[in-house]
């Protein structure tokens, strides 16, 4: 039997999402790194006196680098553990003669994780992510240049003005003082916001799919995994708070920002082009009308819900 190629579809899809990733690395690495390296913050005149701004400095508890490797690793590698529980679960299920028979009826992405499908999806949603956590990257940082908002501790790291009447030229360090100058929206809340509402909406969209037979703990498990990246990003902002490097409005401008990212490539990625996706790369129409009905059929009387 000869073998199946993939769709010249899917191969367009491929050399464009190849072109995507170009785009994703200048537009979401390499500009942000650019523009916070080299813009210099909005100065505006600040008091000294103000107690707002009379915080000790104190270092990160959590600093930037880690913050940017949980959200750019965990979402990767919490979709590898979900499709390894899900093909595990599948050959169990089909060792019982369960539901999960691979035939055209299928729920997509219930076959094994080495297939084509598998690894073309996970590209796709490694692209997601990437342009999510970029663009929070890059709307971020021009605000904080554009903002120019001091940080609680800004007193501590300017000391004293070398012009009292003008309020400028601090005496501290001066690259403690640029960052001291870049408080609205938080950082470390925007870019976590942002991987957690992606991870979230698709962990929410894909355990109908990939689950569909699951039995009630599997769905408490999905419900409960859906909330533990939003309770990361608050978790992650609330240190912020805590070690005087942003207040409660920093942090909560940082968490609608990158909440609102994530859920918008997330729509545009897997809301209206899902079917074109799955149709053009190995899944049938019959299995996604198959799941249709599954996920808009009330269960019977007495099932497990």
């Amino acid at each position: 039997m000869p073998e199946a190629r993939p769709s010249s579809r899917c191969l367009s899809f491929y050399s464009a999402l190849h072109y995507e990733w170009v785009a994703i690395v200048v537009v979401g690495l390499l500009l942000p790194a650019a523009m916070n390296a080299w813009i210099p913050p909005h100065v505006r005149p600040v008091d000294l006196r103000d107690p707002a701004v009379q915080y000790p400095y104190k270092r990160p508890t959590v600093t930037a680098a880690a913050a940017l490797l949980v959200a750019w690793l965990v979402p990767p590698l919490s979709w590898l553990v979900m499709a390894s529980l899900r093909d595990w679960m599948a050959q169990g299920d089909t060792a019982s003669g369960g539901g999960w028979e691979r035939s055209g009826s299928v729920a997509p992405g219930a076959e094994d994780s080495t297939l084509p499908q598998d690894r073309q999806a996970w590209r796709e949603f490694c692209a997601g992510l990437a342009e999510a956590n970029g663009l929070t990257a890059l709307l971020t940082i021009w605000v904080k240049c554009a903002a120019g908002r001091p940080r609680p501790h800004f007193a501590a790291v300017c000391k004293a003005y070398q012009d009292e009447v003008l309020r400028m030229g601090c005496t501290g360090d001066p690259m403690l003082v640029h960052e001291a100058r870049k408080a609205f929206p938080s950082g470390h809340a925007s870019i976590s916001a942002a991987a957690a509402t992606y991870l979230t909406c698709w962990i929410d969209h894909v355990c109908p799919q990939w689950f569909p037979h699951s039995p009630r703990q599997m769905r408490w498990i999905r419900r409960l995994g859906a909330l533990l990246p939003m309770t990361y990003a608050v978790a992650m902002a609330m240190t912020r708070v805590r070690d005087y490097h942003h207040d409660y409005v920093d942090v909560l401008a940082g968490l609608v920002l990158g909440a609102y990212v994530g859920h918008l490539v997330y729509r545009v990625r897997y809301g209206p082009h899902l079917r074109m996706n799955a149709a053009a790369c190995g899944v049938s129409e019959e299995a996604m009308s198959a799941l249709d009905k599954h996920r808009h059929t009330p269960p019977p009387p007495g099932a497990e819900v």
